[in-house]
């Protein structure tokens, strides 16, 4: 006993994720992903899925094509959508592009919506729109 003893106790922390964090998780995992496809334009997603071999459960692994968020204007710049679950993101009312000048500057515009998405900044665009109330 003297071992435990010398131990100091505390109580464990909170390690469960509010909804805003997963939220904030799942859109920088999407954009990591658009960071891929620019750097690799052939770049899938890898998941797996149940399959039934021979009479028993398995899980394979399946690829899942990532479609790009940006696309070229007529005047040659390009626009980048931002997408979260199946919406497109409205920064502004009426306008849910970010217009970059060249496709080069890509992946500092990823990386910003990164930054912004860690430092909180789009937690009130990723909760999407609130229930509306009930006339009673």
């Amino acid at each position: 006993m003297p071992i435990l003893k010398s131990f100091q106790y505390v109580s464990t922390p909170d390690t469960r994720r509010t909804p805003e964090q997963h939220r904030r998780f799942k859109f920088i995992e999407k954009l990591k992903e658009q960071k891929d496809l620019l750097s690799n334009p052939g770049y899938s997603r890898t998941v797996s899925k149940w399959a039934v071999r021979d009479g028993n459960r398995v899980r394979e692994p399946h690829q899942i094509r990532v479609k790009p968020w940006w696309t070229k204007t007529p005047e040659g710049k390009t626009v980048v959508m931002a997408r979260f679950g199946l919406k497109v993101i409205e920064f502004e009312k009426g306008k849910p592009g970010i217009l970059v000048e060249q496709e080069s500057q890509l992946p500092t515009t990823f990386d910003a919506l990164i930054d912004a998405a860690n430092a909180g900044e789009l937690d009130q665009l990723l909760a999407g729109p609130k229930p509306k109330a009930k006339k009673v």
